[in-house]
């Protein structure tokens, strides 16, 4: 294939081997100001089987939502933010919902009335709503793509076979487990949430797996029960469409060091593809 100097390649992807069977393990990222859609369609349209961590269909997700609904907990939440965070908060669901309609933006300065901030997060446990703001936060920058959606939804276009590594109570339980301090933390360097995002991309477009993850140690899923919990979980449930072949696996970058130690220790053979 002839290289396109404005072809949006695909990095974060390794090529796992053993007894001669080749399987390939990708790195996802869940916000995205990039769409890698037509390079999976050349990924994946010779492969047999697709894998991804979770559920990723509207259906579940709605159950998602549904599951991380804990009334009064997002109350403690905006309690702990500082009042200046919050205003900067309030300013950019202001800037996503009401940048085109004078009108409604005049709707939401009532004084009577509960902030945009507590109507879009009220009832969420605070790891939604922490996920509620980092992606209007995205969303407000361009980010409107989804590595995973994106392979998953092309997957599906190709009628490839799906398998997911857990359930949706799996993830919420481990989400469950995020400290609320550690949220709050990461929300009190929203001032460097700019830079945080720009330096995410830039080394995932890259490829450059070590650099990026050092760069987002501070953000509230780089914590155990997301990581280090899970990727044995991950590892024993796609270990075997890997030794059958013919298979990929989407996962998040920050599983895809834990996963490589895993299948190097027990003979698989790991490369990166370039």
């Amino acid at each position: 294939m002839v290289w396109h100097p404005f072809r949006k390649e695909f990095r974060m992807l390794w090529r796992m081997e053993i007894n001669k069977k080749i399987s390939y393990l990708a790195g996802c990222a869940h916000f995205f100001p990039v769409s890698y859609r037509s390079h999976f369609k050349r990924i994946i349209k010779d492969l047999d089987v697709t894998l991804f961590e979770g559920p990723l269909d509207e259906g579940n997700m709605d159950a998602i939502r549904g599951l991380s609904i804990v009334h009064g907990e997002n109350d403690n939440l905006l309690n702990l933010i500082d009042k200046d965070i919050i205003r900067a908060i309030e300013k950019e669901f202001t800037s996503f919902y009401y940048k085109d309609s004078f009108k409604d933006y005049l709707s939401i300065l009532k004084p009577d009335g509960p902030s945009l901030l507590k109507r879009e997060i009220e009832g969420l446990s605070p790891w939604m709503a922490f996920f509620r703001i980092w992606t209007i936060y995205l969303r407000n920058r361009g980010w409107i793509y989804s590595v995973d959606l994106d392979a998953h939804a092309v997957a599906r276009e190709l009628k490839k076979k799906i398998y997911y590594l857990e359930t949706i109570e799996e993830q919420v339980s481990a989400l469950e487990a995020i400290p609320v301090e550690r949220i709050i933390r990461f929300i009190s360097f929203f001032d460097r949430w700019e830079e945080f995002a720009k330096r995410h991309a830039l080394y995932y477009k890259r490829g450059e797996l070590d650099t990026m993850l050092k760069s987002i140690i501070e953000f509230p899923t780089r914590y155990k029960s997301i990581i280090e919990d899970r990727d044995p979980i991950l590892y024993k449930r796609m270990r075997p469409y890997m030794e059958e072949g013919n298979a990929i696996a989407f996962v998040g970058t920050t599983h895809i060091n834990g996963l490589h130690t895993m299948f190097q220790r027990d003979g698989f053979h790991v490369s990166r593809v370039s």
